[in-house]
């Protein structure tokens, strides 16, 4: 977890932005042996349910700290399951506040147990949020966690996977969505104005960004788990993430699905560079 970024000039980082590192939400030498004998699927099918959810529920209250405290919360996560904990942490943090989500990947993880054809949580982060499918999640038993969103406090840029059930839900619930052919035909800057116009961020609505590292097309990062070829140019995604900084309002991201054990020594340096220009775009601006 990190907070805002270091800029950059020439691959040198200038120490002039209040960075403060809050730290692995759980220990790096953390194995297997912790986990559970216990065959962890949930009621619906949703692998690792439990681990993903008392996890989720761990960095929920660490991304709550840090908003807490004024700052901007980044997170660097592994799948994108992490939005369950961060988006969450993020509405906790200040009940005032209505959180809005700009969600920005290839994918849109509005699956739930009974429609995902695989049972993989990382594609169910949205639905988890969402009150319009809160009948459709499996919770912990406490209730964890408690869906805070409506259809109309999110938007998607850079669809182009999407199961036949997810499309549904988007289609029935009118979440606004722009896939790779809107982005074609109208434009990256039309498509966030349009998506930062309808969530109308400010006083009272908190911006949420949770990025997809494979929302770029797989030239740009290829050390991605589920690559999908025809995705942004990084050039559209650093143009997303400037107007995100233009606009001010955000105070929490999500940086996932960068994984270093995928493709050659090229392929990560690009994947991670890509990550973090875009980082440093949304965080500290275009002149980064």
């Amino acid at each position: 977890m990190r907070h805002q970024a270091e800029r950059t000039n020439h691959n040198s980082f200038i120490a002039d932005v209040d960075v403060r590192d809050y730290g692995d939400v759980l220990p790096k030498n953390e194995d297997s042996s912790t986990k559970t004998a216990v065959k962890d699927v949930g009621p619906n099918g949703e692998l690792e349910h439990l681990s993903v959810l008392n996890y989720s529920r761990l960095l929920s209250s660490r991304v709550s700290e840090v908003v807490r405290e004024g700052r901007v919360c980044v997170t660097l996560g592994g799948d994108h399951s992490t939005a369950i904990g961060t988006i969450h942490g993020h509405g906790n943090a200040d009940p005032s506040q209505q959180v809005v989500v700009l969600w920005v990947d290839a994918h849109a993880d509005l699956n739930t147990g009974v429609s995902s054809p695989t049972g993989n949580m990382h594609g169910m982060s949205v639905a988890h949020h969402l009150t319009h499918l809160a009948h459709s999640i499996a919770t912990l038993p406490d209730g964890f966690p408690q869906p805070s969103l409506s259809a109309s406090h999110v938007a998607y840029i850079g669809l182009r996977d999407v199961d036949r059930e997810e499309r549904e839900f988007l289609d029935q619930l009118g979440i606004v969505n722009y896939g790779m052919r809107e982005v074609d035909q109208l434009g990256a800057a039309e498509v966030v104005a349009r998506c930062l116009d309808h969530l109308d961020p400010g006083k009272g609505r908190a911006l949420h960004v949770s990025f997809d590292i494979d929302v770029l097309d797989p030239t740009e990062a290829p050390s991605t788990g589920t690559p999908v070829r025809g995705g942004l140019s990084l050039r559209e995604g650093l143009l997303v993430a400037e107007a995100v900084q233009e606009g001010g309002y955000l105070r929490a991201m999500d940086m996932v699905e960068v994984n270093p054990s995928l493709g050659s020594d090229q392929d990560v340096a690009n994947t991670a560079t890509a990550a973090k220009l875009v980082l440093l775009a949304a965080l500290v601006g275009r002149n980064s």
